[in-house]
């Protein structure tokens, strides 16, 4: 027989942890601010957004020929793209 205070409580914390990491997780991705070729205010910031690189859906730098940027990608300390 289960405990009834004890269900009680494993079903309040789970709410209590959705309601509060699902919209938190949904602000922090509304904040972020990304032009038309997906990079941010942090690549616009440190220049990696220059002379026409774009980024791809995980992440990786291409120069402006369409070239993966292997020094620019795993260089990047960007929070948003970070590989580790």
């Amino acid at each position: 027989m289960v405990d009834t205070s004890l269900l009680f409580l494993r079903i309040c914390l789970l709410l209590i942890g959705v309601l509060i990491i699902v919209p938190g997780a949904l602000l922090i991705l509304s904040l972020r601010d990304i032009d038309e070729n997906n990079m941010d205010s942090y690549d616009r910031f440190y220049g990696i957004s220059d002379d026409g690189r774009t980024r791809g859906v995980f992440g990786t730098i291409y120069d402006s020929e369409g070239r993966a940027d292997a020094w620019a990608t795993f260089t990047d300390h960007n929070p948003h793209w970070s590989k580790g």
